[in-house]
This record gives C-alpha cells, sequence and structure tokens, in this order.
C-alpha cells in the first residue's frame, strides 16, 4: 500500500538536508578561500624591504635577517643535490671570501638537514659565509623561491635590489656590491 499523500515519502528529509547543507557549504567555502587568500603575503619584490626571518644555522646557532646591516648581503637558496647549486659553489665562496668586510653570504638550505649540508658546504672551502637551515622551506613563500639556485641582493639599507633565478657568478656580485653595496671598504 503506497504511504498516505499528507506523509513525506521516504528518505525525502535526508534529500532536503543534503541539499541545504550543499547550498550553505559551497558559499562557505569560497569565502573561506577569499578570506585565505587575502591574507597570503605576497612574495617581496624588487626595492621592498627583505622579509626578516630566523633560522638556526649549520653549527646549531640562531640566525636572524631583521635590521638592515651595513653590508651588502647575499641570499643564496640551494639544495645539496641541485646540479647548478654544486656548479655556483665555488663562485659564491670566492666572492664571500674576497667580500667578508662589505658583503655577506647567507646560503639558505632548501629543506635538508646537517648531515648532508655540513659536508657539501665543506667541500667548497667557504671561510665566510653564515649557513642556515630552513628545514620546513618556509622562506620560500615569503621570497618567492620557485626553484634552486636562487639569489637575492639586498642593500645596506635592507630592500631587496636584485634576484638571480640559476646559478650566479662572482662576477654578478661583484657589480651587485658596486652597486648597491656600502660604498666605504
Amino acid at each position: 500500500m503506497p504511504p498516505p499523500a499528507s506523509l513525506p515519502k521516504p528518505g525525502a528529509a535526508s534529500r532536503t538536508a543534503g541539499r541545504i547543507a550543499v547550498a550553505l557549504g559551497i558559499p562557505l567555502i569560497l569565502i573561506g578561500l577569499i578570506v585565505a587568500h587575502l591574507h597570503t603575503e605576497a612574495p617581496v619584490q624588487i626595492g621592498q624591504v627583505a622579509p626578516p626571518f630566523t633560522l638556526t644555522t649549520l653549527q646549531g646557532e640562531s640566525f636572524t635577517l631583521r635590521e638592515p646591516d651595513d653590508r651588502l648581503v647575499v641570499l643564496n637558496f640551494f639544495a645539496t643535490w641541485c646540479g647548478p647549486c654544486q656548479s655556483e659553489m665555488p663562485q659564491l665562496a670566492a666572492f664571500a671570501n674576497a667580500h667578508r668586510k662589505r658583503a655577506a653570504l647567507v646560503l639558505i638550505d632548501r629543506g635538508e638537514g646537517a648531515a648532508l649540508v655540513g659536508p657539501f658546504i665543506h667541500q667548497f672551502h667557504f671561510q665566510h659565509a653564515t649557513v642556515v637551515l630552513d628545514h620546513t622551506d618556509q622562506l620560500a613563500a615569503p621570497y618567492g623561491v620557485t626553484g634552486q639556485p636562487e639569489t637575492f641582493i639586498i642593500s645596506p639599507d635592507g630592500r631587496v635590489r636584485a634576484h638571480w633565478l640559476g646559478p650566479v657568478t662572482a662576477a654578478a656580485l661583484d657589480a651587485a656590491l658596486v652597486r648597491w653595496g656600502p660604498h666605504r671598504v
């Protein structure tokens, strides 16, 4: 015998509840995505102040890039397995060792541990560089890093002046030092 006409059909209430949930859920999800997007900071651009950060060095000490330095800062994002990173390391070492009073080289490893990074860095005979470990790759977003190597030049006033995708040479860094570095020796 069919159900009386005055009673809802079996399952009708659950279908109605499902439709209401979908009707309310989709706008809520969209609003959430919009709010999340509005709170996402855009990567730093040339001329803007470099995003500050604090990470641990290869030696286990805290390193902070916060205030402007009286030297040019070269931030280099790398990974030990990256072929172009390996090829540019001698250039970075030559630059850092030659210009330690006017430039600070900060090498930022992207997600590897000290056990891999230590021997890798040691083979290039860096005498004057700070190596920091970014275990969670947290700096990729604020700096807009999409691969490695990538290098940023930060002038003594704390502003990003250049951004290289791919390997950089000591000659290019020398030119950056002349253009944006401190003018005293």
